[in-house]
């Protein structure tokens, strides 16, 4: 028998709960100061609203003035909601205090739990936000005391069929967590420059399936919305391996006929070897025959592909235009790994994305502020499901050499399935470009070391040069004569 959920009203926290709070119980809401826990609040209950459900807010804190004046920054209309103000009743001196032998703070408490237990009579909420219950543990000073207290309020809540929240600003309160169904935890990121970042984190949740770790989400005006991460299936969801062609016959010889829907290829070479150009051709391939992609670009700016791209003789206005071909410009410094996941998965899935280009993982890397070592992690969950959804991936890596000992860069290379290196040499008095593929999981690829040249016409890409040598080095030499060569009589 399955327990009946009580949606949030948040953006993406109720797929992280596999549907919701499951209803009639207790859960504690954690976190620092802004970190949302008011706003996620209010959402939680206007969405009873929405439902037609009486809701109740019980505050220890703040003024009803206060909280609506919040709400409205948000847009939002409270009317419907039951706001219960307990300040006086947690400042109250008792007349009789002097005249009995219990402590002052206890007599406060028990005025607190009662008006609880007077409003939950008189407005039978079925969802009631408590904030804050750290309140209760101060007015109770005793932590026998305290338990005791919070036992008796669970079980009224219980009895009344009531989803309530309490909300706790201090996370050190490991002896409420074992008293709830589920705890939620909500955290600010600051990192050195740029925006703000934050995180959820379901702690406990008994029963529920749910999504583990930290997700990242954001506040906009009009609440809270959650970036789950992305959803990783068993089993693999597109039917079938393909080859998708760049329409370069000597490229898609060298990759064994082309490259694979959903694989990633790495793009690996130094600064103006043509990484982006090869990724440009595979994009204007696919939007030629109609075929969807999706370019983030977090180094560049939207003109400057643009106008790359014309000067291979690709217009890629009317692609975008038409809305066939996606141009997402990132500003590093203003979104989370989290939320990029996100907005990629909402593409892919609304759109029928089939490539996607990462231009490149340096500006990738930097939207880990504080945790850049979880880079291959989130990259790799992106990629696995990119994979599942037959989304070719191409991923610009700019580098001095992937292969050199003793020099410090990201490697992605054991995460990608296709791997392209581009060198610059020098030949005949002009420095030119080489490009190799050095790996290919699915299928053959041939090995050897071809020029490549940016023209007006396109990508071109040569025959096998043979007269090589230091292509491990990363400073390879060419040997042979100079007629083997693009635009060499």
């Amino acid at each position: 028998m399955s327990t009946a959920r009580t949606t949030t009203g948040v953006n993406g926290l109720d797929e992280i709960l596999a549907g919701g709070l499951p209803s009639h119980y207790t859960y504690l809401l954690m976190g620092g100061p802004g970190t949302g826990k008011t706003t996620l609040s209010l959402q939680f209950l206007l969405e009873g609203i929405r439902q037609g459900e009486n809701v109740l807010y019980i505050t220890l804190l703040q003024t009803e003035l206060g909280i609506r004046e919040m709400a409205a920054t948000h847009g939002w209309d409270l009317s419907g909601i039951h706001i219960k103000v307990l300040t006086k009743e947690a400042e109250k001196e008792s007349d009789i205090a002097e005249q009995t032998l219990l402590p002052t703070a206890e007599i406060q408490l028990d005025d607190v739990i009662s008006a609880i237990e007077q409003a939950v009579d008189k407005y039978r909420p079925t969802r009631l936000v408590f904030d804050s219950i750290e309140q209760v543990r101060l007015l109770a000073g005793d932590p026998v005391i305290y338990r005791q207290k919070v036992l008796a309020t669970q079980r009224l809540l219980a009895k009344h069929k009531v989803t309530t929240i309490f909300v706790e600003s201090s996370v050190q309160t490991p002896e409420f967590k074992t008293l709830v169904h589920g705890v939620i935890q909500l955290e600010n990121v600051v990192p050195h420059f740029g925006a703000m970042h934050r995180n959820i984190l379901v702690e406990k949740m008994r029963g529920v399936d749910f999504s583990t770790g930290f997700h990242s989400f954001r506040i906009r005006t009009g609440g809270i919305e959650v970036f789950p991460r992305l959803p990783i299936a068993k089993k693999i969801m597109h039917p079938s391996w393909s080859e998708m062609k760049s329409g370069i016959e000597s490229l898609e010889k060298m990759l064994g006929g082309g490259l694979t829907t959903g694989t990633a290829c790495l793009l690996a070479g130094e600064s103006g070897t043509g990484k982006s150009s090869v990724a440009t051709v595979y994009v204007h391939a696919a939007a030629e025959r109609g075929e969807k992609s999706a370019v983030f670009l977090f180094d560049e700016r939207h003109d400057t592909f643009f106008e790359r791209a014309a000067n291979l003789g690709y217009d890629m206005l009317p692609y975008v235009e038409n809305g066939t071909v996606t141009v997402n410009q990132v500003s590093i410094g203003d979104i989370s790994a989290g939320e990029l996941a996100h907005n990629l998965r909402k593409m892919v899935e609304e759109q029928n994305i089939k490539i996607v280009v990462l231009d490149s993982l340096t500006g990738f890397y930097q939207t880990l502020p504080e945790k850049q070592q979880l880079l291959l992690v989130q990259l790799h969950e992106m990629l696995a499901y990119l994979g599942q959804q037959g989304v070719l991936t191409l991923m610009i890596l700019t580098e001095h050499n992937i292969l050199a000992p003793n020099h410090r860069n990201i490697d992605a290379s054991f995460i990608s399935d296709t791997v392209v290196i581009l060198r610059r040499f020098e030949a005949v008095g002009a420095v030119r470009i080489a490009v190799s593929a050095v790996k290919k999981r699915h299928g053959d690829h041939d090995k050897y070391i071809r020029e490549l040249q940016l023209t007006t016409d396109g990508v071109v890409v040569g025959e096998p040069l043979h007269e090589f040598r230091g292509i491990l080095t990363g400073f390879p030499q060419y040997t042979g004569k100079p007629g083997r060569l693009l635009d060499e009589d």
